[in-house]
């Protein structure tokens, strides 16, 4: 159940993303990101942990710890392909627009 809140957490914290229009927006958005974050590696590890044999432990673990450089590495390259099309998607009226404007 706990593992549920945790990506509650989460996707609160993305719309909080998508929506803040300051500072304080970003800054709430990235604190529920962070304790979304903190609970849903601790469970997720837990349950690595459980449910896989002793032998294959350090190979289930290895795996899990990769995903994140990976998520990153994919996530970075598909939020520039999205910024690259953004005039096709709504320009500066959506929430991809105002993330693609860049500085001021």
């Amino acid at each position: 159940m706990v593992f549920y809140r945790s990506g509650f957490f989460y996707a609160v914290a993305m719309f909080a993303f998508a929506v803040a229009d300051g500072v304080q927006g970003l800054y709430l958005g990235r604190f529920l990101q962070g304790l979304g974050a903190a609970l849903m590696w601790v469970f997720a590890r837990t349950i690595v942990a459980d449910t896989t044999p002793v032998q294959n432990y350090g190979e289930a673990m290895g795996q899990l710890t990769a995903i994140s450089p990976r998520g990153s590495m994919i996530g970075g390259f598909y939020g520039r392909l999205l910024c690259s099309f953004r005039g096709r998607l709504g320009g500066g009226r959506s929430g991809l627009g105002r993330s693609c404007r860049g500085p001021q």
